[in-house]
């Protein structure tokens, strides 16, 4: 038996999956959803274990539609929040790409690109957007750079694990204090 439910459920003790067998596929589960979901062995009939569990799982990531906002606030750093990534490709082993609670716009987190050689390059890469093209979207932040000169990229990428594939939209010329900044595709 199973009992499977959204991350944080109480379980009620009532198998959301009964008699299945071991692999089992559970089917119907929502993209980019934080599960819970515990276990118990039918021994015989009327004969079961104790439930096992708790266990946790995110199903795979799917295209999400705007209206979408992230403060890498429910992660704990210098994780980056599900359906993230980043690329780094650096001459050094201290470039970093990651969230962080120290110098923050809005408590607790906050996002830090760090470059260690000039021609570094850095990604950090939304979930993929369903509805980019309809050309109803914008993307706002706020950021600051340590020193002066310091440019961020805003683009798209047909290939989220493939540098090459980043398209250059809008160059935006970072200050040395917080500021908010919008790019309307």
């Amino acid at each position: 038996d199973i009992e499977l439910n959204t991350f944080g459920f109480t379980p009620t003790g009532i198998p959301t999956q009964s008699g299945v067998t071991n692999p089992y596929v559970y089917n119907g589960l929502s993209c980019n959803t934080y599960y819970d979901w515990y276990v118990r062995a039918i021994c015989g009939a009327g004969d079961t274990s104790v439930w096992a569990g708790q266990s946790s799982f995110y199903t795979d990531c799917g295209p999400i539609t705007a209206p979408f906002s992230d403060a890498f606030d429910m992660v704990t750093a210098p994780s980056l929040s599900h359906c993230w990534s980043k690329i780094i490709r650096s001459c050094g082993s201290y470039a970093r790409v990651e969230s962080s609670t120290y110098g923050v716009h809005s408590a607790p987190n906050c996002m830090k690109m760090y470059k260690y050689c000039a021609t570094d390059t850095l990604l950090l890469i939304t979930p993929e957007l369903s509805d980019l093209a309809s050309q109803n979207n914008q993307i706002r932040f706020y950021a600051k750079g340590e020193n002066a000169g310091f440019n961020i990229v805003v683009g798209t990428m047909s290939d989220p694990t493939d540098v090459t594939t980043f398209t250059p939209y809008q160059i935006i010329p970072i200050t040395t204090g917080y500021e908010a900044y919008k790019v309307v595709f």
